[in-house]
């Protein structure tokens, strides 16, 4: 593990990049963790751990169910969306990789070529005095190096083909031809700018509908669970009514009775359980009224919790689409700088294989020599190639963003 070691009192240059403008920030160590910390979304996500809720407010969360169906709705189609466009950058992936290794045999067959034409002069050398059989043997076993770099390649095109077709539901022993549409063309600095990209993504990345919904939803919840239908408001009703009826009843009979009159002993018992009757489902009104408010109360508070978290999530997937945007702006920059180089680079190395080609027949250098110079051109045009590749993939990667795609 590598090991830094900072003296007290150092500081960190830290360039503040904000979507507007970049300032340098300079920042003493213990400020610049206690700042990390402070902003760190997964602990303040940790720090909004939301209670369970109370077994009053599970009664009511069925009052939110169509609110809660519609989020999950958005969520599932975005979710499908996602899963496309995944697939569709792995298939990408697959073939960029299957077009790379192709192309990685052709370089390689090539330069075997060469090798054959290499061995034809060394030959001809040797019978005129001005190679060795050493030389001979050395050129041979680099020659079957070459052959081995090209089988290599081979089989794992062949392997790469297999894993295509069954992909496409070819049979597994097919040819397959990848036709490329066009050759891999550059795109303008202004179309991967990141400020504006970043300003632009940060308010209409797809990605960012579900966040929003999720957000929007919790709040109409919150907005909802201050005035909620009493559950089994009905049958508390009916039955204070049925209560207060029956009452009445006992109490008419009794009135047009004579106080002396046999049947008022069981009526009065009657009107006493009537009465108790009343109570009861009064009090039950009262505790089922008591109950709502403190499930108005809990689901208020459960979903201001949740709602703090939602705008958490919306805060670090707008922290990451702007990341993303600087990255491809870097990404893309850098593979522009180093296509360009390896152009040059490996026009110098061919001219440079040449002039070694002519000192070898002049016996000024030997075959190990000459199979280095051709080497590094075949390295130099595998590179090369890779980072084109490289670049289409980017490519392809970054207009997946703009369409709503984040990858991880």
């Amino acid at each position: 593990m590598k090991k830094w070691k900072v003296s007290l009192g150092a500081l960190l240059l830290i360039p503040t990049v904000t979507i507007h403008a970049s300032e340098l920030r300079t920042l003493p160590m213990d400020e610049a963790v206690e700042g990390i910390i402070l902003n760190d979304l997964n602990l303040q996500l940790y720090q909004n751990d939301t209670e369970e809720l109370s077994n009053a407010a599970r009664q009511y969360q069925s009052e939110f169910s169509s609110e809660l169906e519609d989020l999950q709705e958005v969520q599932d189609e975005f979710n499908e969306k996602t899963a496309y466009w995944k697939a569709e950058y792995s298939a990408y992936q697959q073939l960029y990789q299957y077009l790379k290794t192709k192309e990685s045999l052709s370089i390689k067959e090539e330069s075997l070529t060469i090798s054959l034409t290499e061995l034809d002069l060394l030959e001809k050398k040797l019978v005129e005095g001005y190679a060795s059989e050493q030389d001979i043997i050395q050129l041979e076993m680099n020659i079957a190096n070459a052959e081995l770099a090209v089988e290599s390649d081979k089989k794992q095109l062949n392997e790469m083909k297999f894993s295509l077709n069954q992909a496409l539901n070819l049979e597994i022993l097919d040819s397959l031809e990848i036709i490329e549409v066009d050759d891999v063309q550059r795109l303008s600095t202004s179309s991967y700018d990141a400020e504006p990209l970043a300003d632009q993504m940060m308010r209409t990345h797809e990605s960012l509908i579900p966040l929003h919904t999720t957000v929007q939803t919790y709040e109409d919840i919150v907005d909802d669970a201050e005035n909620l239908s009493l559950v089994n408001n009905e049958s508390f009703v009916n039955n204070i009514e049925q209560a207060e009826s029956e009452i009445e009843q006992i109490e008419a009979e009794l009135s047009s009775l004579d106080p002396e009159d046999p049947t008022r002993a069981e009526l009065t018992q009657r009107l006493q359980l009537a009465n108790e009757t009343l109570l009861r489902a009064e009090a039950a009104y009262s505790d089922a009224k008591r109950e709502r408010s403190e499930a108005e109360d809990d689901l208020k508070e459960y979903y201001d919790q949740q709602i703090d978290k939602a705008n958490i999530n919306v805060v670090q997937q707008m922290n990451q689409l702007e990341l993303k945007a600087y990255e491809y702006e870097e990404e893309f920059e850098f593979l522009h700088k180093k296509w360009d180089m390896l152009e040059q680079q490996v026009i110098q190395q061919e001219q440079l294989y040449k002039q070694k080609v002519v000192q070898f027949e002049e016996g000024d250098l030997t075959p190990t020599d000459l199979e280095k110079a051709r080497l590094e051109v075949v390295d130099k045009k595998n590179e090369l190639m890779n980072t084109q590749y490289d670049y289409a993939l980017l490519k392809e990667e970054f207009r997946l963003f703009t369409e709503g795609y984040l990858p991880k």
